[in-house]
């Protein structure tokens, strides 16, 4: 039994052209069980969200689209001496070494829950990141700039909020040299290419 209410999915073969149309409130029975190629979806529960990281590591040959439906964002910045650091440390005893356990410890982890999509970009396992926060309605120019102040907040520079812009319902920018799209759930962009799609269980309670 899980200790903590998280999960996070994995899917690496699967249209969000399909899914996105289902999540925008027609029949889920319209979402592919497999890809085009006939392969099932790839799963994976975990308990803390930088946890998928070795998944993700196996599963991506290239870099992909992450599509995070989740209430936050691990973006936080790290430098080029921390970021070598933790390659170094995977390329020697993989990735468990270096994430955060989430309990105490004798010692820091580097990949935690705030950072560790930006570990996944400089790694090169995912692209782009489409963010899904936990909002019923379509982006306005309020909502906007709520996301934006929230941003910068958790480490945004002015420079990338300089890029953050309404673009019809959805907010696009950069985040750390990111490309960033926040978006509500029957706003997410269609794409016919693979994904990477991480669901946090606390979105949907």
């Amino acid at each position: 039994m899980l200790k903590r209410t998280v999960i996070k999915i994995c899917i690496v073969s699967i249209l969000i052209l399909t899914a996105a149309t289902a999540w925008a409130g027609q029949s889920a029975s319209i979402i592919p069980t497999t890809d085009a190629k006939g392969r099932p979806p790839k799963v994976v529960v975990v308990e803390q969200p930088h946890g998928v990281m070795p998944f993700w590591n196996e599963a991506v040959q290239k870099p992909k689209t992450l599509v995070l439906i989740s209430s936050s964002i691990g973006c936080v910045p790290i430098d080029k001496d921390a970021f070598g650091n933790i390659m170094a440390e995977v390329g020697k005893s993989g990735w468990q070494p270096v994430l955060d356990p989430d309990y105490p410890a004798p010692r820091l982890y580097p990949v935690n829950a705030s950072n560790y999509l930006t570990v996944a970009y400089l790694s090169g396992m995912i692209d782009r990141i489409v963010w899904v926060p936990p909002i019923k309605e379509s982006l306005n120019g309020f909502s906007a700039e709520t996301y934006k102040a929230f941003l910068k907040q958790i480490g945004m520079s002015d420079k990338d909020l300089d890029t953050v812009k309404l673009e019809g319902k959805v907010l696009k920018g950069s985040f750390n040299g990111i490309p960033l799209t926040i978006a509500s759930l029957k706003d997410i962009p269609k794409t016919k290419k693979d994904v990477l799609l991480l669901i946090d269980l606390p979105f949907l309670t």
